[in-house]
C-alpha cells in the first residue's frame, strides 16, 4: 500500500477520496519544513500548499515519487532536486483563479475608495464624508497585468467587465492573441507600468521575474497609480517599492511578501511596509470553493498517477526518465 503524507491543510473531503484509493494516509498539516524531513522517509506520494519541500527533505524521502503542490506556484519546491532523485512534481494550475481575481479586485475598491480609513475613524467616533467622498473610480481607467496565465486572465475579465481599459505583458501573449481577448499588448514590462492607472502582478516566481518590478518599473508608473501583488513577494524590489510609495504617492495593496513567516502564528517583521499599504497576510486563494477545485485536482493528479505511473501537469521530467538532450524548458512558464 503506497503512503501519502499531506502536510498542509486540505478540504476533508479530499481525505476521504484519498482514503478510497486505497492509499494510507498520513494527515500532518502542522509539520514544518523541518519536521517534514523527520517524517518523509516513508512517503510515496507528498502533497503541500506552502510548506518548503528542500533538497534535504527530497533526499531523506526514500520512496518518494510524486509532490503534488495543491496551488499554482511551486517556488517552496526544490524542483531540480526532485528532477535529480526521479521525482515528479505537479501543481494545479487555475483552480484557484477566480479567487485570486476577486481579492484583486477588491483591494483596488479598498484602496481607491479609502474604505479601511473610513471604517477606522468612524470607529472612533469620526464622520469625514468629504475626505473619503472622492476616489478615482475603476470605470473607463486602464488596468495593467503582468502575466497572463489563467489568474491574469480572470482579473482582465473581471476588471472588462466594470468598464476598465485592460493591458497586459507576458512572455506567452502575442499581439494577435491579445487583440482576440479584447485587450491591449504591451511588448515589456515597462510599457505596462507607463500606460497603466492599475496594476496587478500574475506572474511565477524564478529568476527571470526576480524584482522585475523594480525602480526602474516603479518610476514608470503614474504618480498616486495603484499596485496589487498576489503572486509572489520576490517579484518587487521592497526596497524600490518603499521609496516609490513616498516619491510618487503609489497606493499599494500586497498579499505576498519577499519575507513571509513559514507558518501561522510567526512574527511579521516588515511592519514598515505594512504601515503604508493595504497588507493581506498571503489569503488571495484561500476561499471555500478555491480549496475544494484544487483538492479535485489533487485527487485527479494523484489518481491518474497511481493508475498509469504518470504525472498530470508535472513541471520536470525526472531524471530517471529523461531522454538524453531533453531538459525542463516549461516550469518557468508565466
Amino acid at each position: 500500500m503506497r503512503e501519502i503524507l499531506i502536510a498542509d491543510p486540505i478540504a476533508k473531503s479530499a481525505i476521504v477520496s484519498l482514503q478510497s484509493l486505497g492509499l494510507n494516509v498520513q494527515n500532518k498539516p502542522t509539520l514544518s519544513a523541518e519536521q517534514l524531513a523527520e517524517n518523509i522517509q516513508q512517503t510515496d506520494i507528498l502533497i503541500v500548499r506552502s510548506t518548503r519541500v528542500d533538497e534535504t527533505t527530497i533526499t531523506a524521502a526514500r520512496n518518494l515519487e510524486l509532490i503534488v503542490r495543491a496551488g499554482a506556484g511551486i517556488n517552496t519546491i526544490d524542483v531540480n532536486a526532485a528532477t535529480k532523485n526521479g521525482i515528479y512534481v505537479a501543481n494545479c494550475p487555475g483552480k484557484n483563479a477566480s479567487a485570486v481575481a476577486e481579492l484583486v479586485i477588491g483591494l483596488f475598491i479598498v484602496m481607491d475608495r479609502n474604505i479601511i480609513e473610513a471604517t477606522n475613524d468612524l470607529g472612533n467616533g469620526i464622520w469625514k464624508k468629504g475626505a473619503y467622498a472622492y476616489g478615482m473610480g475603476l470605470a473607463g481607467n486602464t488596468l495593467g497585468i503582468l502575466g497572463f496565465g489563467a489568474t491574469g486572465q480572470s482579473v482582465a475579465e473581471a476588471g472588462r467587465g466594470l468598464g476598465m481599459n485592460v493591458v497586459a505583458w507576458s512572455r506567452n501573449l502575442s499581439p494577435k492573441r491579445a487583440t482576440s481577448m479584447g485587450i491591449g499588448y504591451c511588448s515589456t514590462a515597462q510599457e505596462v507600468a507607463r500606460r497603466s492607472d492599475f496594476v496587478s502582478i500574475h506572474l511565477s516566481a524564478n529568476p527571470s521575474t526576480y524584482h522585475l518590478v523594480n525602480r526602474r518599473f516603479l518610476q514608470q508608473m503614474r504618480d498616486g497609480a495603484y499596485l496589487v501583488n498576489t503572486s509572489r513577494g520576490e517579484i518587487i524590489d521592497t526596497n524600490a517599492l518603499k521609496e516609490a510609495i513616498y516619491q510618487k504617492g503609489l497606493r499599494v495593496a500586497l498579499d505576498v511578501f519577499e519575507d513571509e513567516p513559514l507558518k501561522d502564528g510567526h512574527t511579521f517583521k516588515d511592519l514598515e511596509l505594512a504601515r503604508v499599504v493595504v497588507a493581506t497576510p498571503h489569503i488571495a486563494a484561500s476561499t471555500r470553493q478555491a480549496v475544494e477545485e484544487v483538492s479535485r485536482e489533487v485527487i485527479r493528479i494523484i489518481g491518474s498517477f497511481i493508475a498509469s505511473g504518470m504525472a498530470l501537469n508535472a513541471v520536470n521530467a525526472p531524471a530517471a526518465i529523461q531522454e538524453p538532450g531533453i531538459k525542463d524548458s516549461f516550469q518557468y512558464a508565466y
